[in-house]
């Protein structure tokens, strides 16, 4: 069994009905298996933002919890990457004109999602973790949060040995 460490640096707070610029991720992440040979390894943490993004209407504390949730699994899913592998998160924000939203991407480079996995991923109470270890609520809450609370869409990509990528996309004001 492996635990995980996740240390949220200096994540800004949102107050409910602000906007903010997004300079939104400013994480640390590590985690660690439990067992008294491994050593903590970092996870690199890439970012790119692009310049002069547009503000957005959210409730901070919710969209922290998506993005918790989203890098939770991907912590979980890295840690059964073959040995070697280093750990990496990319964070990509960028402004689609066209459809006038924020667009927010989370890539790891873990194993990747089996296609019947992906269908269901946002399903409440699906998981692909043994029983006991989380309750399959962490993306469908995610789903709901984006996608009702705050007119956006989430969406996944992903193949086996790929890695995935979450997208999340928001209504700028």
């Amino acid at each position: 069994m492996s635990f995980y460490i996740i240390r949220v640096v200096c994540l800004h707070v949102l107050a409910p009905r602000t906007t903010f610029l997004l300079k939104l991720l400013e994480i640390l992440t590590k985690f660690r298996k439990n067992e008294p040979t491994t050593v903590e390894q970092e996870i690199i943490i890439e970012k790119e933002y692009e310049p002069n993004l547009p503000e957005i209407l959210c409730e901070g504390t919710k969209i922290q919890q998506v993005l918790l949730n989203i890098l939770t699994n991907g912590a979980q899913a890295m840690a059964a990457s073959p040995p070697g592998t280093q750990p990496k998160f990319i964070i990509r924000l960028s402004h689609d004109t066209q459809k006038r939203m924020l667009c927010m991407e989370i890539e790891d480079n873990g194993p990747g999602i089996e296609l019947d996995v992906k269908k269901r991923i946002f399903e409440p109470f699906f998981t692909t973790k043994p029983v006991g270890v989380g309750t399959g609520l962490g993306l469908s809450v995610s789903y709901f949060i984006i996608t009702k609370n705050h007119n956006g869409t989430l969406e996944v990509e992903s193949q086996p040995g790929q890695g995935a990528r979450f997208i999340i996309r928001l209504p700028r004001i």
